[in-house]
């Protein structure tokens, strides 16, 4: 139970949503995740780079510009917020589900600017990546995001993901349900983000919804 006077950000009415309150609600569940984990962890180390910075910036904007442009143009990198701009080409890439034939194509073309696996495949996501649209992204810094890298292929970039329900789940519709409309899984691998930093998950399949803002809630 809450004591007197605390505030939930879980709780708060749908008016005071603001960014700033979605961030440190976001930013919240990772240190109760990180403590949880590790109960003696230095949670210092576990905010998010330039956080009082970040948190200013979505409490101005605010005041300022609230029906401000939400992305920019297709293949430009959204200036610190895009979740792309976390990706280290240095690090190496695991893949934990194969990738399919159709994103084994879709990399095929720069091949020749990456030199071997597991960094050879870093280079290529990030090319296919960079020039992709966007379909939808998180309201917090880096945290998710959805792009269009083909007319039949997407990805599905998040970060601090532990478990594959996600993915195993539209494995075993697309398997036993495959009348159910909804993304087929063409594989997924796992990058580190930034130094010492969380990873992030990149899940490809095809935009079968015509409605892109579902990519969100899968």
């Amino acid at each position: 139970m809450a004591g007197k006077g605390a505030f939930d950000l879980e709780d708060a009415q749908p008016a005071s949503k603001s960014k700033a309150v979605r961030f440190n609600a976001h930013v919240l569940k990772m240190l109760q995740a990180a403590v949880t984990k590790d109960p003696e962890i230095n949670l210092a180390e576990q905010f998010p780079a330039e956080y009082p910075q970040r948190l200013m910036e979505m409490k101005t904007s605010i005041k300022s510009s609230p029906k401000r442009t939400k992305y920019n143009p297709p293949g430009i990198f959204k200036a610190d917020e895009d979740i792309r701009r976390s990706l280290c080409l240095s690090d190496p890439v695991e893949i934990v589900f194969p990738l399919s034939n159709a994103v084994a194509k879709l990399l095929e073309p720069v091949s020749q600017t990456a030199e071997g696996l597991p960094v050879g495949l870093s280079q290529k996501l990030f090319e296919v990546l960079k020039s992709s649209e966007v379909l939808w992204e998180a309201p917090f810094w880096r945290a998710k995001g959805v792009f269009k890298c083909s007319a039949e292929i997407v990805v599905k970039a998040v970060r601090n993901m532990e478990h594959y329900t996600e993915y195993t789940a539209l494995q075993y519709l697309d398997r036993n349900k495959s009348n159910i409309p909804v993304p087929k899984p063409l594989g997924l691998d796992l990058c580190r983000l930034e130094k010492s930093g969380p990873h992030s998950t990149l899940l490809k399949k095809p935009p079968s919804a015509t409605n892109s803002t579902q990519y969100s809630q899968i």
